[in-house]
Formats: C-alpha cells, structure tokens, sequence
C-alpha cells in the first residue's frame, strides 16, 4: 500500500515537523487499519533499526489512525501517521 511522508501542519498540536504515513486499502475498516498499522511498524523498525516489538509500543503511544478515503465504493483508506519530531534529540 501507499507510503508518504508530508511536512507539518496536519494536527495543531504537532505542527512542525514531517509526518510519515502508511496506508490500509480494502473493504473493511478494521483490516485496513491493521494493514496501515503493520506498515508502520515495518518502517519504523526498518528506518530506525529498532525491535518491532518496541515499534509496535512506539506506535500505540504516537501513531494516529486516520480513514483517509470512503468515496471507492466499497474500497476505504486508513492511514497510521507518525510525526517524526519524536525522534527529534532537540528538547524545548
């Protein structure tokens, strides 16, 4: 599925840096955000060479699930959005 990354903006509390996506596309919701999630566990283990167990706590502390599309008959998108200001080292 569709991956992107996007600058800040998409939340008013966590506006100033990237965001990273992973989608989920199929018949059912619950799958799809599944699929998104798995993704995101994926790259976040792979890009920051960290355990996926301790992506997946990552995840269920930072990542939002987001139904980003519902107009293909049938087919929807979820998406999983990780803003990466959390891998920032800079502390304000």
């Amino acid at each position: 599925s569709p991956q992107f990354q996007t600058k800040g903006g998409l939340t008013q509390k966590v506006n100033h840096d990237d965001f990273y996506g992973t989608t989920g596309v199929g018949p059912d919701l619950m799958t799809g955000a599944q699929e998104a999630l798995r993704a995101m566990i994926d790259y976040v283990s792979e890009t920051y060479n960290i355990e996926k167990i301790d992506a997946y706590l990552l995840a269920s502390l930072c990542v939002d699930l987001k139904i980003s599309e519902v107009v293909d008959a049938g087919q929807y998108v979820v998406s999983a959005l990780l803003p990466l200001s959390i891998f920032n080292d800079s502390q304000e």
